[in-house]
C-alpha cells in the first residue's frame, strides 16, 4: 500500500533505500566494452582495475 509522506518514520521501523549515481563517458564505456570482447581489438581482454574504471567512468565530484 502506498501512502503519502506524512511525518517521521516510527523509531522501531527500518527504512531501506538505494541510491545510484550516474556513470560518466557512456559512449566511451560502450566503445571500450565492444573492444574488450573483440578478438581483433588491441584492447581484447585488457580489463580495467576498479581504480581505472572509477577514474574514467565513475561519478564526478559534482555528482556526489
Amino acid at each position: 500500500m502506498n501512502r503519502p509522506a506524512n511525518g517521521r518514520l516510527e523509531a522501531a521501523r527500518q527504512l531501506d533505500i538505494s541510491i545510484s549515481l550516474p556513470l560518466r563517458n557512456k559512449v566511451a564505456l560502450t566503445n571500450l566494452l565492444q573492444q574488450l570482447y573483440d578478438p581483433a581489438s588491441p584492447e581484447y581482454h585488457h580489463y580495467l582495475t576498479t581504480e581505472e574504471f572509477t577514474r574514467r567512468f565513475g561519478p564526478s565530484a559534482e555528482d556526489y
